[in-house]
Parts: structure tokens; C-alpha cells; sequence
């Protein structure tokens, strides 16, 4: 989970917190959602399992499979 902060007199749009939510929350959570993925497979004693590195194309996909 990511927590974020804003100044008190600073109020964005609904729009602006749900792109905001869809493009930089996921690029500044990822690399700890592949980290805690990889390390979990292997103090399971599993083979190792790395994620992809999320990328802008990713994304893309990721957005128009959810229109």
C-alpha cells in the first residue's frame, strides 16, 4: 500500500486523483510488489519468479483491457 500526501489548500479534480492512481501509484509500487513476489517464492523454497518491469507500453495494454 502507498500513502499520499498534499497540501491542505490543494484540491485536484476527481479525474486528475483516478489518472493519477492509474499511471504513477502503479510505476512507484511496482518495483516493491516484484521484490516482495520474488523474495516470497524463495523462502517458500520455490523457484524464483521475477515480475515484469512495469513499463509505459504495459500500461497501455493494461488501460484499454479495462475500457
Amino acid at each position: 500500500m502507498a500513502v499520499y500526501g498534499k497540501k491542505s489548500n490543494y484540491k485536484p479534480a476527481k479525474k486528475a486523483k483516478e489518472v493519477f492512481g492509474l499511471t504513477n501509484a502503479i510505476f512507484n509500487v511496482w518495483p516493491y510488489l516484484r521484490e516482495h513476489v520474488q523474495s516470497t517464492m524463495i523462502k517458500m523454497d520455490l523457484t524464483a519468479f521475477v515480475l515484469p518491469p512495469m513499463t509505459i507500453g504495459a500500461l497501455s495494454k493494461m488501460d484499454k483491457a479495462t475500457q
